[in-house]
This record gives C-alpha cells, structure tokens and sequence, in this order.
C-alpha cells in the first residue's frame, strides 16, 4: 500500500525535515524501501527518502551533489526504528533514533514546483521502490530540525498544530 497526498512538499532549496517511525519487514528484499517522495523524476528535483538494501538511510535528489546515503546496517530488521532527513543551506543530515548517522553536500537538491505530491510508501514516477513493512507518524517541516529538535520530540504525538509543520499523519484510523 501507499499514501498519496496533495502535499507538494518543501520546495525550492528551502530548509525541511522529514521523519518517520519505520518498521522493515523481515522478508523485504534487500533493495531500497522507499518512506516518502516528492518532486519530479529529474535532477535534482525529488525527495526520495529511503532504507538501503544494505538496511542504512539515503537521500536522493538525483545527480552530483545531491545524493547521501549512510554505512549499511542501522535500521534493523523487525524492530520500529525513527529514521529523520534534514536539509539545512545545502547540506543534508541522516538521523537514526536521534543520532546523526551521516550527511553531504546536497547543493544541487532544487525541488520545483508543479510536481507529484508527497507519497508513503512508494517512488515518485520514473521508478518503483516500494516500502516492504509500515510507516508510522510521518512529518514534514519546512524548516531544518536541529538534532535538539528530533531527539525532543521523536517519541511525542503532537496534539495540536506546530509551527512549521506541514504534514503530519499519525495513521491512528482507518482499517488496513
């Protein structure tokens, strides 16, 4: 399954952060899995947050100097696990249970407007890269989070709006 919204996301090469609580199901194939995407299928123009096959954290806007991605082996298998993306003036951040685990120079990342909305679970168009196992308490600011930020708030359901919040789904209702 995926979540398709009419969120078109952060755009341009504007500060955002994403989070999630991901579970990796223990018979995902050992390819990326993607959380969330937006944008377009050019360069330098999505947000494909994704695990690794190699079960380590990327971002890939596509092209040079818009891609990171971690060392294998830090969102374990069976177990729900917070996993964070943050772009602050051209460089990004990875984050696992409120640790940076990795960044890089993401100067090139420019998402234009006029794209395809923000979607769980699966690729934007010009690839297939579906999430093998659930995604929980999705967010999207559009400012760059401080690791003082993730770490406060990683385990707390917001009950009313935050600023800077964009999108926010709890998936508390509805059936599978």
């Amino acid at each position: 399954d995926i979540v398709q919204t009419n969120y078109s996301g952060v755009l341009g090469t504007a500060g955002r952060t994403f989070e999630a609580w991901v579970f990796v199901d223990p018979n995902a194939p050992s390819s990326n899995l993607c959380i969330l995407d937006y944008g377009v299928n050019a360069v330098g123009s999505r947000n494909t947050f994704s695990v690794t096959g190699s079960r380590g954290l990327t971002f890939i806007s596509g092209g040079t100097n818009a891609n990171i991605a971690t060392a294998g082996n830090l969102v374990p298998v069976g177990q729900w696990t917070h996993v964070a993306f943050v772009l602050d003036n051209g460089t990004g951040y990875l984050y696992v249970n409120g640790t940076q685990v990795g960044s890089g120079n993401l100067s090139t990342a420019n998402t234009p407007a006029n794209n395809q909305t923000v979607r769980i679970g699966q690729r934007v168009s010009g690839g297939t890269i579906p999430f093998q196992g659930s995604i929980d308490e999705v967010r999207v600011w559009s400012v760059a989070r401080t690791l003082t930020d993730i770490q406060t708030n990683m385990n707390t359901e917001f009950c009313g709006p935050q600023p800077n919040l964009e999108l926010y789904l709890k998936f508390n209702q509805g059936i599978a």
